[in-house]
């Protein structure tokens, strides 16, 4: 088997997990956002923006998805998008952020949810239907659609832009900022899917 057939069937096989954790975590729920502080055994230490300090069991072949900054232009016709998100008016939200899901993504978690980046923030997983205005920076404006709905997202100067993909090149370790997806098992908070941005910060997610 060639080494190009051999990456292909091993990012196929990453993107297959990812969907899967990012189905259950959704379901849950649960993100734990923050620092490693400690790494032992499969349980990370985590203590959170806010101070908490968090455990978390790491699944034995947990997934990495590695977050890279890229800009509104850069934003694909028809690409299928995460934007966590804030109400802004009568079927309008400002995004918190935008993350783009890779191709072998598509579909997941479609439409509408709950999120926890803000005490009334929702998550819309949906596809990019039109660019509705790039004038200014403040007026940059989207038409998303999911489940024959649409929805309109304002995207103001300073919002993060993300493509993300998994990634088998970055081992976890003590210090690095990370959104853990995980859910509840056997009284205890297991993670299989990890993010992780490439510049250090927290993913927008």
């Amino acid at each position: 088997m060639n080494t190009f057939l051999k990456q292909s069937l091993t990012l196929a096989a990453l993107l297959l997990v990812s969907l899967s954790f990012v189905s259950s975590a959704n379901a849950e729920g649960l993100r734990i956002r923050g620092e490693i502080t400690a790494l032992s055994n499969n349980v990370a230490s985590i203590e959170t923006p806010s101070g908490q300090h968090i455990d978390v069991f790491l699944a034995p072949h947990v997934t990495v998805l590695l977050f890279k900054d890229v800009s509104f232009e850069d934003i694909p016709s028809n690409a299928y998008l995460s934007i966590p998100s804030v109400p802004a008016g009568p079927n309008k939200r400002r995004a918190l952020g935008i993350n783009i899901f890779p191709e072998g993504m598509r579909g997941a978690n479609e439409g509408l949810s709950d999120w926890d980046l803000t005490s009334d923030s929702k998550m819309t997983n949906a596809t990019l239907a039109k660019v509705i205005s790039t004038n200014g920076k403040n007026n940059r404006e989207l038409l998303v659609s999911f489940a024959g709905e649409t929805q309109q997202i304002l995207v103001p100067e300073g919002t993060q832009i993300t493509s993300f993909s998994p990634t088998d090149k970055i081992t976890i370790t003590v210090g690095q900022k990370v959104v853990i997806f995980a859910q509840v098992a056997d009284g205890k908070l297991t993670g299989g899917l990890v993010g992780i941005h490439e510049n250090g910060e927290l993913p927008p997610i």
